[in-house]
């Protein structure tokens, strides 16, 4: 049956929302023009504000429909649920986030409705569709990334233009090498006032050459790099970028939370970082980016550098290179 889930970040602990789903069932099923009892409507409650991070381009309080009807069935559906939550439960439009779904059962259907509800007023003498008759297992499931492949791409594209923001606040590397701007410093507190400076201006520069010392070991190491990938793949597709909607993921024969899940992928992650060559290969790879970045930074002279505008865009950089993270994982916390 067509299924209506309202997800908000109100707390609905003990407050009685079968009044709620009623006029709901009763708002859906009259505008799709079909029984009350082939509605079914789930109300969330205390759902995080981003609500995972992965719906781009709906807004709280939009309509996301994923069963083909049209922007005017949409905005009739949004409307109603909005009218209703803001009359029994006081829930403001941005507190709520709307999702229609064509449940397995009756793709048939709501494709009947979604051509009908575009039809001119001469063709409202058609007998109504026939419900659907082929069901589908109802143990089928969906891997997220073809659920919602949008997300993926949305998360990609906002890391690709973190990244390039980031590397635009990079110095010149020519400034970077330059032999004549070397010399040896002359106590220990002039090699940390320069590492300091240096530190500063070069942040991004510096960032780089840590990145490419570990990518380097990495490549070196092939089993190692297929660990991190599998590791991160995991992340992504089994936590970071699923629907915080989506059904508890299920395998071995049982079915697991979100917190089980994510549970599970801190052990495995402890267990690759710490209890295999990895976590010594990072942390090497990382130590030696670090010893040549210190070595730099206590050898160039950093008269010449001017410090105050660049160093803010290059913390500004730095910000933006880490902030789709925040975006992916806040909803999830």
């Amino acid at each position: 049956m067509p299924c209506l889930n309202v997800s908000t970040n109100v707390n609905l602990d003990g407050v009685d929302t079968s009044a709620v789903l009623a006029d709901a069932s009763k708002t859906v099923a009259t505008i799709i023009g079909k029984p009350e009892a082939y509605v079914m409507v789930v109300l969330k409650g205390s759902v995080p504000m981003a609500f995972g991070g992965t719906q781009e381009p709906a807004a709280y309080g939009e309509l996301v429909s994923i069963g083909g009807l049209n922007p005017d069935v949409n905005k009739k559906l949004s409307a109603g649920i909005a009218s209703i939550l803001e009359s029994k439960l006081s829930i403001p439009k941005g507190r709520f986030y709307l999702k229609f779904y064509d449940s397995k059962g009756a793709a048939d259907l709501l494709s009947s409705v979604s051509r009908a509800s575009r039809r001119s007023s001469t063709m409202a003498a058609v007998s109504p569709p026939l419900l659907p008759t082929t069901v589908l297992p109802a143990d089928t499931t969906v891997s997220p990334a073809d659920a919602n492949p949008a997300a993926t791409r949305a998360f990609l594209a906002r890391l690709l233009d973190s990244v390039k923001r980031a590397l635009s606040g990079a110095r010149p590397w020519p400034e970077l090498i330059d032999r004549t701007a070397l010399s040896r410093p002359d106590s220990l507190s002039d090699a940390t006032a320069r590492l300091r400076k240096n530190l500063a201006y070069f942040r991004v520069n510096y960032a780089a050459i840590v990145a490419l010392s570990l990518a380097a070991s990495l490549l070196a190491h092939p089993f190692s790099l297929a660990a991190l990938l599998a590791l991160l793949a995991a992340w992504c597709f089994l936590y970071l970028l699923r629907p915080s909607d989506a059904p508890p993921l299920a395998a071995f024969g049982r079915t697991f939370s979100d917190r089980e899940t994510l549970g599970g992928l801190i052990v495995a992650s402890a267990f690759v970082v710490f209890l295999t060559s990895v976590g010594s290969l990072i942390f090497s790879a990382l130590a030696l980016g670090a010893a040549i970045v210190c070595a730099h930074g206590a050898f160039r002279i950093p008269e010449d550098l001017f410090l105050d505008e660049p160093d803010q865009a290059n913390a500004a950089a730095s910000v933006n290179l880490l902030s789709f993270i925040t975006s992916a994982t806040g909803a999830r916390v």
